[in-house]
């Protein structure tokens, strides 16, 4: 078995997956700027729902991390508001690691393809 690596992708894939991270990155920014300024009732987390299904694979890794920063930072005696940390823990999350998700598997998709091709 042969390790894939992403250098053999094409310039399409790595276009593409520029364009889904972007808008996957822009999407949890004007989700995260509406909540800050709407109301937070009980269920305000819920919004981010969503994302749960589109950035499963990653946020296996995701929220551990997400929540390993939030829990250094408290440590070191960094505070945020009352639901800052949970803006940070989704920010990292989804937004920077749901979104590089969303970036890079177009392209080991096709470098995956172009390996299959030479070698049959």
């Amino acid at each position: 078995m042969k390790f894939v690596g992403v250098r053999d992708a094409s310039f399409e894939s790595w276009v593409v997956g520029a364009i889904l991270g972007s808008v996957h990155l822009g999407l949890v920014v004007l989700l995260i700027l509406g909540s800050m300024h709407g109301s937070h009732d009980a269920q305000w987390q819920l919004m981010f729902a969503p994302f749960l299904l589109l950035d499963l694979p990653i946020l296996i890794i995701g929220y551990p991390v997400a929540l390993g920063i939030g829990q250094f930072l408290h440590l070191v005696g960094v505070h945020f508001g009352t639901y800052g940390v949970d803006y940070l823990f989704f920010g990292v999350a989804h937004g920077i690691i749901g979104s590089m998700f969303y970036t890079i598997v177009p392209a080991a998709i096709s470098a995956h393809l172009h390996s299959r091709r030479s070698v049959a």
